[in-house]
Protein backbone atom coordinates (compact mmCIF):
# COMPACT_ATOMS: atom_id res chain seq x y z
CA UNK A 1 0.00 0.00 0.00
CA UNK A 2 1.31 3.43 -0.58
CA UNK A 3 -0.68 6.33 0.72
CA UNK A 4 -0.24 10.21 0.39
CA UNK A 5 -1.85 11.28 3.22
CA UNK A 6 -2.46 15.04 4.84
CA UNK A 7 -0.09 17.08 6.13
CA UNK A 8 2.43 16.04 3.66
CA UNK A 9 2.64 12.59 4.93
CA UNK A 10 3.71 9.14 2.63
CA UNK A 11 3.22 6.05 3.76
CA UNK A 12 4.24 2.42 2.08
CA UNK A 13 2.61 -0.68 3.86
CA UNK A 14 3.73 -4.65 2.95
CA UNK A 15 2.80 -7.43 4.59
CA UNK A 16 5.81 -9.59 5.77
CA UNK A 17 4.28 -12.82 5.32
CA UNK A 18 2.03 -13.98 2.62
CA UNK A 19 -1.70 -13.56 4.36
CA UNK A 20 -3.46 -16.89 5.83
CA UNK A 21 -6.54 -17.56 4.09
CA UNK A 22 -7.64 -20.04 6.93
CA UNK A 23 -6.91 -17.17 9.41
CA UNK A 24 -7.98 -14.01 7.61
CA UNK A 25 -8.11 -12.12 11.43
CA UNK A 26 -4.40 -13.60 12.41
CA UNK A 27 -1.86 -10.82 13.68
CA UNK A 28 0.51 -9.81 10.26
CA UNK A 29 3.98 -8.42 10.89
CA UNK A 30 3.93 -5.38 8.61
CA UNK A 31 6.81 -3.46 7.01
CA UNK A 32 6.04 0.51 7.23
CA UNK A 33 7.99 3.24 5.25
CA UNK A 34 6.93 6.96 6.85
CA UNK A 35 8.07 9.96 5.07
CA UNK A 36 7.27 13.19 7.51
CA UNK A 37 6.07 16.72 6.99
CA UNK A 38 9.23 17.32 6.91
CA UNK A 39 10.53 15.24 4.74
CA UNK A 40 12.06 12.79 6.99
CA UNK A 41 12.02 9.31 6.52
CA UNK A 42 11.62 6.03 8.65
CA UNK A 43 11.05 2.76 8.49
CA UNK A 44 9.15 0.82 10.85
CA UNK A 45 8.22 -3.03 11.66
CA UNK A 46 4.65 -3.14 13.02
CA UNK A 47 2.04 -6.18 14.09
CA UNK A 48 -1.43 -5.54 13.09
CA UNK A 49 -4.58 -7.70 12.30
CA UNK A 50 -4.99 -5.24 8.86
CA UNK A 51 -3.08 -2.89 7.06
CA UNK A 52 -2.07 0.41 9.64
CA UNK A 53 -4.98 3.00 9.17
CA UNK A 54 -4.57 6.13 7.84
CA UNK A 55 -4.49 8.36 11.28
CA UNK A 56 -2.23 6.19 12.97
CA UNK A 57 0.16 6.85 9.97
CA UNK A 58 -0.11 10.19 9.68
CA UNK A 59 0.46 10.53 13.67
CA UNK A 60 3.38 8.21 13.03
CA UNK A 61 4.68 10.65 10.40
CA UNK A 62 3.94 13.55 12.44
CA UNK A 63 6.29 12.07 15.49
CA UNK A 64 8.88 10.97 12.98
CA UNK A 65 9.86 15.15 13.20
CA UNK A 66 9.97 15.22 16.83
CA UNK A 67 12.29 12.12 17.11
CA UNK A 68 16.09 14.55 17.97
CA UNK A 69 19.05 13.68 15.16
CA UNK A 70 21.93 14.15 18.07
CA UNK A 71 23.42 13.95 20.85
CA UNK A 72 23.09 10.40 20.19
CA UNK A 73 21.90 9.92 23.69
CA UNK A 74 18.64 12.11 23.05
CA UNK A 75 18.44 10.34 19.86
CA UNK A 76 18.20 6.54 20.81
CA UNK A 77 15.54 7.98 23.85
CA UNK A 78 13.27 9.90 21.45
CA UNK A 79 12.89 6.52 19.50
CA UNK A 80 12.64 4.68 22.48
CA UNK A 81 9.73 6.95 22.77
CA UNK A 82 8.43 6.66 19.51
CA UNK A 83 8.26 2.69 19.32
CA UNK A 84 6.42 2.68 23.23
CA UNK A 85 3.76 5.57 21.82
CA UNK A 86 3.01 3.47 18.79
CA UNK A 87 3.91 0.02 19.49
CA UNK A 88 6.51 -0.50 16.52
CA UNK A 89 10.13 -1.61 16.30
CA UNK A 90 12.26 1.38 14.57
CA UNK A 91 14.56 -0.65 11.46
CA UNK A 92 17.66 1.23 11.10
CA UNK A 93 19.01 -0.13 7.59
CA UNK A 94 19.36 1.04 4.04
CA UNK A 95 15.34 1.49 3.03
CA UNK A 96 15.68 1.26 -0.78
CA UNK A 97 17.65 -2.51 -0.27
CA UNK A 98 14.48 -4.59 -1.86
CA UNK A 99 16.01 -7.83 0.12
CA UNK A 100 15.70 -5.63 3.25
CA UNK A 101 11.88 -5.86 2.72
CA UNK A 102 10.64 -9.09 3.66
CA UNK A 103 9.59 -10.03 -0.03
CA UNK A 104 11.72 -13.44 0.28
CA UNK A 105 9.61 -14.06 3.66
CA UNK A 106 6.53 -13.63 1.71
CA UNK A 107 7.32 -15.32 -1.49
CA UNK A 108 8.10 -18.70 1.01
CA UNK A 109 4.93 -18.40 3.18
CA UNK A 110 2.04 -20.88 2.05
CA UNK A 111 -0.15 -18.72 0.43
CA UNK A 112 -0.64 -20.39 -2.66
CA UNK A 113 -0.56 -23.77 -0.81
CA UNK A 114 -4.00 -22.67 0.91
CA UNK A 115 -5.69 -20.61 -1.73
CA UNK A 116 -5.31 -24.40 -3.13
CA UNK A 117 -6.57 -26.09 -0.82
CA UNK A 118 -9.86 -23.76 -0.38
CA UNK A 119 -10.70 -23.45 -3.53
CA UNK A 120 -9.92 -27.41 -4.19
CA UNK A 121 -7.72 -26.27 -7.22
CA UNK A 122 -3.97 -27.12 -8.08
CA UNK A 123 -2.09 -24.15 -9.49
CA UNK A 124 0.61 -24.10 -11.50
CA UNK A 125 4.26 -23.18 -11.61
CA UNK A 126 3.62 -20.32 -14.17
CA UNK A 127 1.15 -18.73 -11.79
CA UNK A 128 3.72 -18.85 -8.78
CA UNK A 129 6.44 -17.19 -11.02
CA UNK A 130 4.35 -15.03 -12.58
CA UNK A 131 2.86 -13.95 -8.87
CA UNK A 132 6.30 -13.77 -7.44
CA UNK A 133 7.52 -11.83 -10.38
CA UNK A 134 4.04 -9.50 -9.74
CA UNK A 135 5.09 -8.74 -6.20
CA UNK A 136 9.02 -7.87 -6.79
CA UNK A 137 7.76 -5.34 -9.66
CA UNK A 138 5.03 -4.12 -6.95
CA UNK A 139 8.10 -3.45 -4.47
CA UNK A 140 10.20 -1.87 -6.67
CA UNK A 141 7.80 0.21 -8.66
CA UNK A 142 6.52 1.69 -5.02
CA UNK A 143 10.52 2.38 -4.10
CA UNK A 144 11.03 3.91 -7.09
CA UNK A 145 8.03 6.03 -7.02
CA UNK A 146 9.03 7.27 -3.24
CA UNK A 147 12.50 7.86 -3.95
CA UNK A 148 11.37 10.45 -6.50
CA UNK A 149 9.62 12.27 -3.97
CA UNK A 150 13.00 12.64 -2.17
CA UNK A 151 14.59 16.23 -2.71
CA UNK A 152 17.51 15.31 -4.93
CA UNK A 153 20.92 16.74 -4.06
CA UNK A 154 19.91 15.00 -0.39
CA UNK A 155 19.30 12.35 -1.68
CA UNK A 156 22.66 11.93 -3.66
CA UNK A 157 24.54 12.92 -0.81
CA UNK A 158 23.17 10.33 1.23
CA UNK A 159 23.99 7.97 -1.23
CA UNK A 160 27.73 8.52 -2.00
CA UNK A 161 28.64 4.96 -0.87
CA UNK A 162 26.01 2.93 -3.02
CA UNK A 163 24.22 2.49 0.49
CA UNK A 164 21.19 5.18 1.20
CA UNK A 165 21.72 6.30 4.94
CA UNK A 166 18.36 7.44 6.20
CA UNK A 167 19.99 9.35 9.22
CA UNK A 168 22.12 11.58 7.13
CA UNK A 169 19.32 12.23 4.83
CA UNK A 170 16.96 13.38 7.76
CA UNK A 171 19.79 15.57 9.02
CA UNK A 172 19.65 16.92 5.25
CA UNK A 173 16.24 17.96 5.82
CA UNK A 174 15.26 21.26 7.84
CA UNK A 175 12.33 23.80 7.53
CA UNK A 176 14.32 26.19 7.12
CA UNK A 177 15.66 26.49 3.73
CA UNK A 178 18.84 28.73 4.25
CA UNK A 179 20.12 25.96 6.91
CA UNK A 180 19.21 22.95 4.46
CA UNK A 181 20.68 24.97 1.54
CA UNK A 182 23.76 25.31 4.08
CA UNK A 183 24.14 21.79 5.13
CA UNK A 184 24.08 20.48 1.67
CA UNK A 185 27.01 23.55 0.74
CA UNK A 186 28.63 22.05 3.95
CA UNK A 187 28.77 18.21 2.52
CA UNK A 188 29.71 18.67 -1.35
CA UNK A 189 32.52 21.04 -0.09
CA UNK A 190 33.81 18.87 2.02
CA UNK A 191 32.87 15.17 1.40
CA UNK A 192 34.31 13.85 4.24
CA UNK A 193 31.94 15.17 6.82
CA UNK A 194 29.69 12.69 5.03
CA UNK A 195 30.84 9.68 7.15
CA UNK A 196 31.05 12.11 10.56
CA UNK A 197 28.96 14.95 10.47
CA UNK A 198 26.64 12.40 12.82
CA UNK A 199 29.24 11.90 15.63
CA UNK A 200 28.50 13.48 18.62
CA UNK A 201 32.04 15.02 18.60
CA UNK A 202 31.21 17.15 15.38
CA UNK A 203 28.90 19.27 17.22
CA UNK A 204 30.64 22.29 16.63
CA UNK A 205 30.99 21.99 12.98
CA UNK A 206 26.75 21.36 13.01
CA UNK A 207 26.55 24.21 14.75
CA UNK A 208 28.96 26.28 12.46
CA UNK A 209 27.05 25.08 9.71
CA UNK A 210 23.87 26.07 10.94
CA UNK A 211 24.85 29.47 11.86
CA UNK A 212 26.57 30.07 8.41
CA UNK A 213 29.68 30.71 9.92
CA UNK A 214 32.77 30.44 7.82
CA UNK A 215 33.54 26.21 7.71
CA UNK A 216 36.99 26.05 6.06
CA UNK A 217 39.12 27.37 9.76
CA UNK A 218 36.57 25.67 11.90
CA UNK A 219 37.68 22.47 10.22
CA UNK A 220 41.30 23.45 10.19
CA UNK A 221 41.28 24.26 14.04
CA UNK A 222 39.83 21.38 14.58
CA UNK A 223 42.58 19.33 13.33
CA UNK A 224 45.59 22.10 14.02
CA UNK A 225 46.42 22.30 10.81
CA UNK A 226 46.43 25.73 8.45
CA UNK A 227 43.30 26.52 6.20
CA UNK A 228 45.56 25.66 3.10
CA UNK A 229 46.87 22.50 3.89
CA UNK A 230 43.08 21.52 4.68
CA UNK A 231 41.95 22.35 1.50
CA UNK A 232 44.86 19.97 -0.62
CA UNK A 233 43.90 17.43 1.92
CA UNK A 234 40.20 17.51 1.23
CA UNK A 235 40.98 16.49 -2.22
CA UNK A 236 42.28 13.20 -1.72
CA UNK A 237 40.64 9.83 0.08
CA UNK A 238 42.06 8.88 3.10
CA UNK A 239 44.84 6.55 3.53
CA UNK A 240 44.13 2.71 4.05
CA UNK A 241 46.61 1.13 6.56
CA UNK A 242 46.37 -0.63 9.55
CA UNK A 243 48.71 0.45 12.57
CA UNK A 244 49.08 -1.48 15.77
CA UNK A 245 45.88 -1.52 17.45
CA UNK A 246 44.04 -2.38 14.22
CA UNK A 247 42.73 1.53 13.30
CA UNK A 248 42.73 2.66 9.83
CA UNK A 249 44.37 5.96 8.64
CA UNK A 250 40.92 6.79 6.48
CA UNK A 251 39.76 9.32 8.68
CA UNK A 252 40.99 13.05 9.35
CA UNK A 253 41.25 12.60 12.92
CA UNK A 254 44.44 10.34 12.78
CA UNK A 255 45.75 11.61 9.48
CA UNK A 256 45.38 14.96 8.85
CA UNK A 257 47.57 16.31 11.87
CA UNK A 258 50.25 13.77 10.84
CA UNK A 259 50.96 16.94 8.08
CA UNK A 260 50.83 19.54 10.68
CA UNK A 261 54.38 20.12 11.04
CA UNK A 262 55.11 19.98 7.20
CA UNK A 263 55.94 22.30 4.55
CA UNK A 264 52.47 22.34 2.23
CA UNK A 265 54.48 21.92 -0.82
CA UNK A 266 56.02 18.65 1.01
CA UNK A 267 52.32 17.15 1.40
CA UNK A 268 51.41 14.73 -1.18
CA UNK A 269 49.59 16.09 -4.18
CA UNK A 270 48.90 13.59 -6.35
CA UNK A 271 47.61 9.50 -6.53
CA UNK A 272 51.55 8.68 -7.01
CA UNK A 273 52.15 10.64 -3.87
CA UNK A 274 50.08 9.23 -1.61
CA UNK A 275 50.77 5.87 -2.68
CA UNK A 276 54.43 6.75 -1.54
CA UNK A 277 53.10 8.13 1.75
CA UNK A 278 51.22 4.74 2.34
CA UNK A 279 54.67 3.07 1.69
CA UNK A 280 56.58 5.01 4.28
CA UNK A 281 53.85 5.07 6.82
CA UNK A 282 54.13 1.06 6.47
CA UNK A 283 58.33 0.68 7.28
CA UNK A 284 58.24 3.76 10.02
CA UNK A 285 55.56 0.87 11.62
CA UNK A 286 58.13 -2.34 10.38
CA UNK A 287 60.96 -0.22 12.22
CA UNK A 288 58.95 1.03 15.34
CA UNK A 289 56.12 -1.48 16.19
CA UNK A 290 54.05 1.31 16.96
CA UNK A 291 50.49 2.92 15.66
CA UNK A 292 51.78 5.98 13.21
CA UNK A 293 50.48 8.66 15.43
CA UNK A 294 53.06 8.24 18.30
CA UNK A 295 55.31 11.16 19.14
CA UNK A 296 58.62 8.66 18.02
CA UNK A 297 56.25 8.03 14.67
CA UNK A 298 55.79 11.40 13.89
CA UNK A 299 59.11 12.34 14.85
CA UNK A 300 60.34 10.14 11.94
CA UNK A 301 57.70 11.05 9.89
CA UNK A 302 58.98 14.70 10.40
CA UNK A 303 62.11 14.10 9.22
CA UNK A 304 60.82 11.74 5.96
CA UNK A 305 58.43 14.26 4.67
CA UNK A 306 61.02 17.07 4.95
CA UNK A 307 64.17 15.66 4.33
CA UNK A 308 64.73 13.80 1.07
CA UNK A 309 68.26 11.79 1.77
CA UNK A 310 66.07 10.29 5.43
CA UNK A 311 62.90 9.59 3.01
CA UNK A 312 65.05 7.73 0.50
CA UNK A 313 66.77 5.44 3.42
CA UNK A 314 63.14 4.48 3.67
CA UNK A 315 61.94 3.30 0.51
CA UNK A 316 65.36 2.46 -1.01
CA UNK A 317 66.06 -0.89 -2.00
CA UNK A 318 68.14 -1.74 1.10
CA UNK A 319 65.74 -0.39 3.55
CA UNK A 320 65.68 -4.11 5.73
CA UNK A 321 69.47 -3.40 6.56
CA UNK A 322 68.89 -0.14 7.66
CA UNK A 323 65.62 -1.55 9.49
CA UNK A 324 67.53 -3.61 11.65
CA UNK A 325 70.34 -1.22 11.87
CA UNK A 326 68.07 1.16 13.38
CA UNK A 327 66.14 -1.35 15.36
CA UNK A 328 69.31 -2.38 17.15
CA UNK A 329 70.41 1.34 18.11
CA UNK A 330 67.42 2.40 18.87
CA UNK A 331 66.76 -0.16 21.28
CA UNK A 332 69.98 0.46 22.91
CA UNK A 333 69.33 3.93 23.48
CA UNK A 334 66.08 2.91 24.87
CA UNK A 335 67.64 0.44 27.33
CA UNK A 336 70.77 2.86 28.49
CA UNK A 337 68.01 5.84 28.62
CA UNK A 338 65.58 3.95 31.28
CA UNK A 339 68.58 2.80 32.82
CA UNK A 340 69.51 6.10 33.37
CA UNK A 341 66.36 7.02 34.31
CA UNK A 342 65.17 4.70 36.71
CA UNK A 343 67.76 6.06 38.83
CA UNK A 344 65.29 8.76 39.79
CA UNK A 345 61.80 7.66 38.51
CA UNK A 346 60.10 4.91 38.84
CA UNK A 347 59.54 1.98 35.45
CA UNK A 348 56.39 3.31 34.26
CA UNK A 349 57.86 7.20 34.30
CA UNK A 350 61.45 5.96 32.83
CA UNK A 351 59.80 3.93 29.73
CA UNK A 352 57.78 7.09 29.07
CA UNK A 353 60.31 9.03 29.01
CA UNK A 354 62.58 6.99 27.75
CA UNK A 355 60.89 7.16 24.11
CA UNK A 356 60.85 10.94 24.31
CA UNK A 357 65.07 10.90 24.59
CA UNK A 358 64.70 8.49 21.64
CA UNK A 359 62.51 11.44 20.22
CA UNK A 360 65.41 13.99 20.75
CA UNK A 361 68.03 11.56 19.44
CA UNK A 362 66.50 11.46 16.49
CA UNK A 363 65.99 15.59 16.13
CA UNK A 364 69.17 16.25 17.44
CA UNK A 365 71.58 13.69 15.25
CA UNK A 366 69.07 13.52 11.91
CA UNK A 367 67.82 9.87 10.29
CA UNK A 368 70.81 10.04 7.81
CA UNK A 369 73.35 10.47 10.78
CA UNK A 370 71.60 7.80 12.84
CA UNK A 371 71.28 5.28 9.78
CA UNK A 372 75.41 5.75 9.43
CA UNK A 373 75.78 5.49 12.96
CA UNK A 374 74.04 2.11 13.09
CA UNK A 375 76.13 0.36 10.08
CA UNK A 376 78.48 -0.13 13.02
CA UNK A 377 76.69 -1.09 16.02
CA UNK A 378 76.78 -4.95 15.44
CA UNK A 379 80.34 -4.76 15.56
CA UNK A 380 81.15 -2.22 18.21
CA UNK A 381 78.49 -4.04 20.66
CA UNK A 382 80.39 -7.45 20.23
CA UNK A 383 83.82 -5.81 20.92
CA UNK A 384 82.03 -3.96 23.44
CA UNK A 385 80.75 -7.77 24.96
CA UNK A 386 83.78 -9.24 24.82
CA UNK A 387 85.43 -6.70 27.07
CA UNK A 388 82.46 -6.48 29.59
CA UNK A 389 82.59 -10.54 29.24
CA UNK A 390 78.97 -9.89 30.85
CA UNK A 391 77.77 -13.37 30.53
CA UNK A 392 80.30 -13.89 33.82
CA UNK A 393 79.20 -10.90 35.82
CA UNK A 394 79.91 -10.61 39.28
CA UNK A 395 76.01 -10.59 40.41
CA UNK A 396 75.12 -13.50 37.92
CA UNK A 397 77.71 -15.73 40.03
CA UNK A 398 77.14 -14.48 43.08
CA UNK A 399 80.70 -12.94 43.17
CA UNK A 400 82.26 -9.82 44.87
CA UNK A 401 85.67 -7.99 44.84
CA UNK A 402 87.26 -7.97 48.35
CA UNK A 403 89.59 -5.60 49.53
CA UNK A 404 92.72 -8.01 49.82
CA UNK A 405 93.07 -9.57 46.85
CA UNK A 406 95.12 -12.51 48.19
CA UNK A 407 95.47 -14.26 51.08
CA UNK A 408 98.21 -13.06 53.72
CA UNK A 409 99.69 -14.40 56.55
CA UNK A 410 99.78 -12.96 59.50
CA UNK A 411 101.14 -13.55 63.20
CA UNK A 412 100.44 -18.00 62.94
CA UNK A 413 97.35 -17.76 61.10
CA UNK A 414 96.70 -16.78 57.25
CA UNK A 415 93.58 -14.72 56.42
CA UNK A 416 91.59 -15.55 53.48
CA UNK A 417 89.31 -12.96 52.40
CA UNK A 418 85.97 -14.57 51.45
CA UNK A 419 84.90 -13.55 47.63
CA UNK A 420 82.16 -15.88 46.46
CA UNK A 421 78.67 -16.71 47.74
CA UNK A 422 80.17 -21.01 47.36
CA UNK A 423 82.80 -20.19 49.68
CA UNK A 424 80.52 -18.55 52.14
CA UNK A 425 78.81 -21.92 52.01
CA UNK A 426 81.68 -24.16 52.17
CA UNK A 427 83.17 -22.11 54.98
CA UNK A 428 79.70 -22.25 57.07
CA UNK A 429 79.62 -26.39 57.10
CA UNK A 430 83.08 -26.52 58.30
CA UNK A 431 82.97 -23.55 61.21
CA UNK A 432 79.40 -24.91 61.65
CA UNK A 433 77.90 -21.37 62.03
CA UNK A 434 75.65 -18.87 59.68
CA UNK A 435 78.60 -17.41 57.99
CA UNK A 436 76.60 -17.98 54.40
CA UNK A 437 74.20 -15.98 55.32
CA UNK A 438 75.57 -13.03 54.95
CA UNK A 439 76.13 -13.35 51.62
CA UNK A 440 74.08 -10.50 50.23
CA UNK A 441 75.41 -8.57 52.47
CA UNK A 442 78.84 -8.63 51.15
CA UNK A 443 77.65 -8.58 47.25
CA UNK A 444 76.04 -5.25 48.81
CA UNK A 445 79.46 -4.23 50.73
CA UNK A 446 77.55 -4.20 53.65
CA UNK A 447 80.30 -6.06 55.77
CA UNK A 448 83.35 -8.28 54.47
CA UNK A 449 84.26 -11.94 55.61
CA UNK A 450 87.03 -13.33 56.28
CA UNK A 451 88.50 -16.92 56.99
CA UNK A 452 91.34 -17.32 59.45
CA UNK A 453 93.03 -20.83 59.22
CA UNK A 454 96.48 -22.24 60.11
CA UNK A 455 99.19 -23.54 58.05
CA UNK A 456 97.60 -27.04 57.51
CA UNK A 457 94.35 -24.99 55.49
CA UNK A 458 92.12 -25.74 58.86
CA UNK A 459 89.88 -22.75 59.53
CA UNK A 460 90.06 -21.52 63.34
CA UNK A 461 88.05 -18.48 62.62
CA UNK A 462 85.72 -16.29 60.56
CA UNK A 463 86.06 -12.64 61.05
CA UNK A 464 83.43 -9.88 60.39
CA UNK A 465 84.15 -6.26 59.44
CA UNK A 466 82.87 -3.37 58.06
CA UNK A 467 83.86 0.46 56.92
CA UNK A 468 83.25 3.01 59.03
CA UNK A 469 83.05 6.83 58.79
CA UNK A 470 85.56 8.31 61.52
CA UNK A 471 85.06 12.11 62.90
CA UNK A 472 87.53 13.31 60.17
CA UNK A 473 85.14 11.83 57.71
CA UNK A 474 87.53 9.16 56.72
CA UNK A 475 86.96 5.38 56.52
CA UNK A 476 88.60 2.97 57.66
CA UNK A 477 87.72 -1.25 58.53
CA UNK A 478 86.62 -1.99 61.95
CA UNK A 479 85.86 -5.96 63.35
CA UNK A 480 81.88 -6.89 63.57
CA UNK A 481 82.49 -10.20 65.29
CA UNK A 482 85.44 -12.76 65.58
CA UNK A 483 84.00 -16.15 66.19
CA UNK A 484 85.49 -19.87 66.46
CA UNK A 485 83.98 -23.07 65.09
CA UNK A 486 80.29 -23.17 66.26
CA UNK A 487 80.21 -19.57 67.43
CA UNK A 488 83.18 -19.98 70.34
CA UNK A 489 85.36 -17.34 71.85
CA UNK A 490 88.43 -16.86 69.11
CA UNK A 491 91.74 -17.80 70.29
CA UNK A 492 94.50 -15.51 71.41
CA UNK A 493 96.26 -15.88 67.75
CA UNK A 494 93.07 -15.59 65.80
CA UNK A 495 92.50 -11.96 67.78
CA UNK A 496 96.06 -10.86 66.51
CA UNK A 497 96.01 -11.92 63.48
CA UNK A 498 92.48 -9.69 62.92
CA UNK A 499 94.10 -6.72 64.50
CA UNK A 500 97.10 -6.91 61.97
CA UNK A 501 94.71 -7.32 59.22
CA UNK A 502 93.72 -3.80 60.30
CA UNK A 503 97.15 -2.51 60.05
CA UNK A 504 97.70 -4.32 56.91
CA UNK A 505 94.71 -2.43 55.31
CA UNK A 506 95.55 1.22 57.06
CA UNK A 507 98.71 0.80 55.20
CA UNK A 508 98.08 -0.19 51.74
CA UNK A 509 94.82 2.88 51.61
CA UNK A 510 94.90 2.51 47.46
CA UNK A 511 93.14 -0.85 47.34
CA UNK A 512 91.11 0.11 50.53
CA UNK A 513 90.34 2.80 47.79
CA UNK A 514 89.14 1.08 45.63
CA UNK A 515 86.91 -0.94 47.22
CA UNK A 516 85.26 1.73 48.75
CA UNK A 517 84.68 3.07 45.08
CA UNK A 518 82.76 -0.37 44.54
CA UNK A 519 80.79 -0.14 47.50
CA UNK A 520 79.36 3.47 47.05
CA UNK A 521 78.06 1.96 43.56
CA UNK A 522 76.87 -0.91 44.53
CA UNK A 523 74.81 0.43 48.13
CA UNK A 524 73.36 3.04 45.83
CA UNK A 525 71.36 0.38 43.95
CA UNK A 526 69.64 -2.81 44.33
CA UNK A 527 70.84 -6.08 43.06
CA UNK A 528 68.15 -6.32 40.52
CA UNK A 529 69.63 -2.68 39.38
CA UNK A 530 73.01 -4.13 39.88
CA UNK A 531 72.16 -6.95 37.48
CA UNK A 532 71.08 -4.39 35.10
CA UNK A 533 74.28 -2.70 34.95
CA UNK A 534 75.79 -5.66 33.93
CA UNK A 535 73.88 -5.51 30.84
CA UNK A 536 73.30 -2.43 29.88
CA UNK A 537 77.55 -1.50 30.42
CA UNK A 538 78.55 -3.45 27.39
CA UNK A 539 75.62 -1.22 25.14
CA UNK A 540 76.44 1.60 27.16
CA UNK A 541 80.48 1.04 25.78
CA UNK A 542 79.07 0.56 22.38
CA UNK A 543 77.07 3.25 21.90
CA UNK A 544 79.77 5.78 23.57
CA UNK A 545 82.41 3.91 21.00
CA UNK A 546 80.46 4.66 17.86
CA UNK A 547 79.17 8.14 18.96
CA UNK A 548 83.05 9.45 19.98
CA UNK A 549 84.08 11.44 17.19
CA UNK A 550 79.73 12.95 16.61
CA UNK A 551 79.30 13.42 20.68
CA UNK A 552 79.97 13.04 24.36
CA UNK A 553 77.46 11.32 25.64
CA UNK A 554 76.83 12.44 29.36
CA UNK A 555 76.98 15.66 27.47
CA UNK A 556 74.42 14.68 25.37
CA UNK A 557 72.39 13.05 27.84
CA UNK A 558 72.69 15.96 30.33
CA UNK A 559 71.47 18.32 26.96
CA UNK A 560 68.30 16.37 26.73
CA UNK A 561 67.09 15.34 29.96
CA UNK A 562 68.11 19.35 31.37
CA UNK A 563 68.93 20.12 34.89
CA UNK A 564 67.79 18.14 37.71
CA UNK A 565 68.47 14.65 36.83
CA UNK A 566 71.31 12.33 38.03
CA UNK A 567 73.88 10.92 35.59
CA UNK A 568 75.19 9.17 38.23
CA UNK A 569 74.02 5.96 36.76
CA UNK A 570 75.45 6.76 33.64
CA UNK A 571 78.54 8.01 34.25
CA UNK A 572 79.20 4.23 36.94
CA UNK A 573 78.14 1.92 34.41
CA UNK A 574 80.88 3.33 31.90
CA UNK A 575 83.48 3.01 34.80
Amino acid sequence: MHTKLEASVSAFCIPSHAPRVLRPYSITTFRVLVKSPLGRLGKFEVKQRALPERDWLEALGQALDRVALFPEVTAIQDKRKLEYEFNVSWLDENIFDQSRWGCQEWLQSSVMDTVASLNGANYSEDFRSELKANIKTHLADRLSSIMQELEPLSMELSSTTGVFRCALYNYLQDEDPQIRLARQQALQSFPFLVDRILLNSYHDVRKAIDTRIALAPVLASRFNISVALLRRLNKFSFVEINDRIGKHLNNPETLWPLFSNIPLEKVPNNAEQWAGFKSLIRRIYDLTQLPVKTPLNRSILDQCLTNDYARRLFTGQRWRDTQIALESLLAAWAQISRYVLRGKHSHTEADLKATGLQIALIEKLGLPTLAKLACHWDDAYLQAERICDASLSNVKTGTWPTILKEPIKLGSLVVHPMATARALAIEGKKMDNCVSSYAYSCQRGQCQIWSLRDDEGKSVANLRTYVAELDDLKKAIRIVELKAPKNKEPSQEAIESSELLLEVIKQHPEELEQYLVWQAKTERFSMAQLSEEQYVRPVLIAMKNIMSNQFDLTALFTEMLGEGEDLARLEVAAV
